[in-house]
């Protein structure tokens, strides 16, 4: 693990889980009260985190040897951080290998496997906003775990299963957690000094006022502004979600169904065969809607169209074949689908 990315990551505010938040407090604590911390930060290169599974879910080889209509699978596992970390990626290469798999035409649907707590602000927002934008479809596996910023991604996705009734969904808020040592350094006889500008009267403020007990600059101007953005973005990717969900309460899949936050609870072969599917039916969706358009271009007998500026005139015959087409193609579509 980087030391320098936890210790990072442990000045900013959290979307994540108390007890995991206590778990990597605890080791800042350590690492700062100079004890022996090694085992935590072992140099591990990163671990294959993205691959390509066939219709039953056995894995056939990287991204890049997708066959015809591969699903492709990205693990979200750990802590969320921006930056690659002990082995783990960040969510700057998660979202690379999203694009990879966007980009690869023999890929048809994305299984985004989470098992995560939640983590740092930082990289969150922009890995869900990925995840929603994605051309293929998402379909995120939960396999554990999918709280805090790890939710915020996950409610991105197309569709969300979870892998068993015990699995843990929500935890939708934000905290920030640190320790003052200022008390214990004071002690052995350390001084500490701040300055500022005379015009930086509000720089740190939240932090300063927290120092002397009073946390509601920070509440007001970092936590609440952050978690509006986070509660928002929940809404908007599942519509209907019951609003009790949005109070950092998690729940256990089954009651999380209840409330929305995930669709079903299935196997991995399930989720693969969702993506699958779904990539299908947007493809052919595509195909029909290209279809449609040349027969409606060639129903309007456009050529006939008369040209005036800003646009065209047409005649009530060829509005009416417009009109015709239209409603078969639709009707085609609907059956097909």
């Amino acid at each position: 693990m980087d030391k320098k990315v936890l210790i990072e990551a442990m000045g900013r505010p959290w979307f994540l889980e108390p007890q995991s938040a206590a778990a990597y407090a605890a080791i800042i604590h350590r690492l700062i009260a100079g004890e022996n911390v090694s085992n935590f930060f072992e140099n591990e290169e990163i671990k294959e985190f993205a691959f390509v599974v066939n219709a039953s879910g056995k894995r056939i080889g990287g991204i890049e040897d997708a066959a015809d209509n591969g699903v492709a699978v990205i693990n979200l596992k750990g802590a969320v951080m921006k930056y690659d970390y002990c082995g783990a990626p960040g969510t700057q290469s998660l979202m690379k290998a999203l694009d990879a798999a966007n980009s690869n035409p023999s890929v048809s649907g994305i299984v985004l496997q989470i098992d995560s707590p939640g983590g740092s602000v930082d990289g969150t927002q922009q890995f869900a906003n990925a995840v929603k934008n994605s051309k293929k479809p998402v379909v995120a596996y939960i396999n554990g775990m999918m709280a805090s910023a790890a939710m915020w991604i996950g409610s991105a996705a197309s569709q969300r299963i979870a892998s068993s009734n015990t699995d843990i969904i929500g935890s939708i808020g934000t905290m920030a957690s640190w320790a003052d040592y200022k008390g214990a350094y004071e002690s052995k006889g350390v001084k500490f000094h701040e300055v500022y500008a005379t015009d930086s009267t509000q720089k740190n403020i939240g932090h300063r006022e927290a120092s002397q007990g009073n946390y509601e600059p920070l509440i007001k101007h970092t936590l609440d502004p952050m978690n509006n953005q986070f509660t928002a973005a929940i809404q908007a990717n599942i519509p209907g979600v019951d609003p009790t969900v949005l109070n950092g309460a998690h729940y256990i899949a089954t009651e999380a169904k209840k409330k929305g936050l995930v669709d079903k609870i299935g196997t991995f072969e399930q989720a693969v065969k969702t993506a699958a599917q779904l990539g299908k039916q947007q493809q052919t969706t595509k195909q029909h809607t290209m279809v449609s358009f040349e027969n409606t271009i060639k129903a309007s007998n456009s050529e006939g169209f008369d040209v005036v500026e800003g646009g065209f005139l047409a005649t009530e015959d060829q509005l009416n074949a417009i009109e015709a087409t239209l409603t078969e193609n639709a009707s085609t579509i609907a059956d097909q689908t």
